[in-house]
């Protein structure tokens, strides 16, 4: 039979790969004790008996998994609950202080057995109702999710080490049970037991149990006079227990699409963003072109105008009918770049300065303009840097007041030159009265 446990230990790392597995890990205070005890098969006068003293003061630890024989896809949706049926198989350590007196002649006799054993079990949890059942929350937490939780099994203990201790008319003797031939080293058990699972989340839950285990056929050959007579009895521990079960497979999913699902919204977000830049963008070309019509169709009467000063620059009037400088009625710029060439343009603009100070009653719009060789949001925002750039320097290095000076910007064009990009990457000069 001991095979059988090293058989267990092989089973357990074999489907510890398995997706359909839960690992759990416990901890537990035992009641172990010597009980039924009987003396067999002796025709000798000694009356002998044991009792042993009962008290949680053992502790155990275990560890194992639990097959749901639910698919990852079933586990992961929010209304999973526990199954009816799962199978545990499992590896553990007992520790056992048995305190008892042994009766001879009527007379009592204080003894001792100080074990250790590693344990090996299968068994069967069943789920039949729940107690309290809310669900689950939107980030998969639990919501008062309490069921009742009913084990039953079988296993295998094989003992790591096994000492007694007796009291007697010649004072206390310790004995190595390990080396007696007598000593039953190894026995298998039957458990049951019941308990309370507390579901943390679709992937963690947290359990109280109960359990009994019974040894099977536990018996040997007592020191009596009489070599035929055998000692049985049960070894019996009551446990209670405390253990969490983890579904790493499952929480390694939801990991992994939350991230996913993170990625997804992100991207969305940044498109929507896009998106409305974009709109408002065409919004505001929109509202350009609407001007320049209204400009077009509603022209002002130039002529009912006070005279305009052209001493230092002539003054045209388009035929869609607004005025312009023909001698200077535009600034370019470099390929992606909203800074002009200053040296080259000083003259002209310190000229134009000059004149917006003659001609008070008339005030300038600069309307920058782009190549179609980048973006139309980075075009648009090209543009406005470009008639921008040339009202901070008429502000700045002229003092021209800043209500004579309309800037703006209206994105990429090809209407000045479809063979040479370059003339499109200017900033025009337009002539209106205030």
């Amino acid at each position: 039979m001991k095979y059988s446990f090293y058989f267990l230990i092989v089973l357990l790392v074999a489907v510890s790969f398995n997706a359909n597995a839960q690992w759990y890990v416990e901890i537990a205070a035992s009641d172990s004790r010597i009980d039924s005890y009987s003396v067999s098969g002796s025709t000798a006068t000694t009356p002998i008996s044991f009792e042993s003293f009962k008290g949680f003061r053992d502790f155990s630890y275990g560890f194992g998994y639990l097959f749901t024989f639910k698919s990852l896809e079933t586990r992961m949706k929010d209304d999973y609950k526990i199954p009816l049926l799962r199978v545990g198989l499992g590896l553990g350590y007992d520790q056992l202080n048995i305190n008892g007196k042994g009766m001879i002649n009527n007379v009592a006799y204080p003894s001792m057995y100080n074990l250790a054993q590693m344990q090996g079990k299968v068994g069967l949890n069943l789920t039949p109702f729940n107690l309290s059942s809310e669900g689950f929350d939107r980030n998969g937490n639990a919501k008062k999710l309490i069921s009742l939780n009913i084990q039953l099994g079988a296993g295998y203990n094989i003992y790591t080490y096994a000492a007694h201790q007796s009291a007697s008319s010649g004072g206390t003797t310790l004995t190595n049970l390990l080396d007696s031939e007598t000593f039953k080293s190894n026995y298998p058990f039957y458990f049951y037991g019941a308990g309370l699972n507390f579901m943390l989340s679709k992937q963690t839950s947290f359990y109280v149990n109960y359990n009994m285990e019974h040894a099977i056929s536990l018996n040997e050959t007592p020191n009596l006079p009489n070599s035929q007579a055998k000692e049985e009895f049960d070894l019996v521990k009551n446990k209670i227990s405390v253990g969490i079960v983890v579904d790493f497979a499952a929480q390694k999913t939801k990991k992994r699409y939350e991230k996913i699902q993170a990625t997804e919204v992100k991207s969305s977000i940044d498109e929507k963003v896009n998106q409305l830049q974009l709109k408002q963008d065409e919004s505001l070309l929109n509202r350009i072109v609407a001007l320049e019509n209204q400009l077009e169709v509603h022209g002002h009467d130039f002529e009912a105008k006070e005279k305009i000063n052209e001493t230092i620059f002539k003054v045209t009037t388009h035929q869609k009918g607004f005025m312009y400088f023909p001698d200077f009625a535009r600034v370019l710029f470099p390929l992606n770049s909203a800074e002009f060439d200053t040296i080259k343009y000083k003259e002209h603009l310190e000229n134009l300065a000059k004149f917006l100070t003659q001609n008070q009653l008339l005030k300038i719009k600069l309307v920058g303009y782009a190549d179609a060789s980048g973006g139309t949001k980075h075009n648009l925002e090209l543009s406005r840097k470009r008639a921008k750039s040339v009202k901070d320097y008429l502000t700045t290095e002229h003092n021209v007041p800043a209500d004579q000076i309309m800037a703006l910007g209206v994105g990429e064009t090809n209407q000045f030159s479809i063979s040479e990009p370059s003339h499109n990457r200017r900033t025009e000069i337009l002539i209106f009265y205030k």
